[in-house]
């Protein structure tokens, strides 16, 4: 028999229990062992309830709620555990709760709030203290053998994705009434106006985001030009004349104040594959041993 038998038999032999009668009873079983890891059928079955009965353990957990998608992320958490460990590394108890702690300041809530939440959820918070152990881990891992890996996004890159999620802006002025006919004829008159002169009358409200907007602006400037009067538009007895004198999708300075966030969304994709490379590898020096 060799170690890797030894071992498998001796986890098996600790999972089982003897009745009064003397008759082996097994209450579980280990269906992977991640160098000398086990994962018990238990911990697949446990995570696929909480994956049926919570709609916000499937946002915290995207797995796939089968046994075979379980398994093998169960695997990877496994291959991520083995490797920090092996590194000298580890993640306390002390770290959990510090992260549990920023979660529940984030979302407004005591820690104590967050665990009566997570019930009331559906959750165990025994899986999601290990939920939170794996990611810890993982970014532990990260930083430590695959960061170097992936390349900084250039400033082009960075500013493309910013353009596909940056929020519409309009420089707008404002022209106002409470007289249709004065409305009407002060549209007539800056319309044969140059720019310059016709703004005179109206107030600039500088750069404003499109989606800040009430009902009634909205649909007044819902995809107007530039460079254009629009109007009159009347709501509740005042009557309204708007110009855009430009519009722009986001802002250097909201750029800026995004830019770490957007260099990590820009790494996402790399760094799945870059984790994915990084397990492969793993899995030629650990040995991982299924049960099915």
């Amino acid at each position: 028999m060799n170690l890797r038998q030894f071992c498998h038999g001796l986890w098996v032999f600790v999972l089982v229990i003897f009745s009064w009668s003397s008759e082996a009873k097994l209450i579980d079983r280990v269906v992977a062992i991640v160098g000398n890891e086990p994962i018990l059928h238990s911990d697949v079955t446990k995570l696929q309830a909480v994956l049926k009965k919570s709609p916000s353990f499937r946002q915290i957990y995207p797995v796939k709620n089968s046994r075979e998608a379980i398994l093998e992320n169960l695997i990877n958490e496994k291959i991520v555990h083995v490797s920090l460990k092996a590194s000298g590394s580890s993640v306390s108890s002390a770290d959990v709760e510090k992260q549990m702690n920023g979660i529940a300041r984030q979302n407004g809530l005591s820690v104590s709030e967050l665990k009566s939440t997570l019930k009331a959820e559906g959750i165990p918070l025994a899986i999601y203290e290990n939920n939170i152990r794996s990611q810890i881990e993982q970014q532990k891992i990260f930083e430590r053998e695959i960061r170097s890996s992936i390349g900084t996004p250039t400033d082009t890159e960075l500013r493309l994705i910013y353009e596909k999620t940056a929020k519409k802006e309009l420089n707008l002025y404002l022209w106002t009434s409470d007289q249709k006919t004065a409305a009407n004829s002060h549209l007539k008159s800056v319309a044969k106006q140059k720019e310059s002169k016709a703004l005179q009358s109206f107030t600039s409200l500088g750069w404003v985001e499109y989606d800040s907007l009430n009902s009634f602006l909205k649909k007044s400037l819902k995809n107007k030009s530039s460079k254009k009067f629009i109007g009159p538009f009347s709501n509740k007895g005042t009557h309204y004349i708007f110009y855009i004198a430009s519009q722009r999708q986001g802002s250097e300075d909201s750029f800026q104040k995004q830019r770490s966030q957007l260099i990590r969304q820009a790494q996402k994709g790399s760094f799945d594959n870059a984790f994915k490379n990084w397990l492969d590898k793993k899995k030629q020096n650990i040995e991982v041993s299924i049960n099915r």
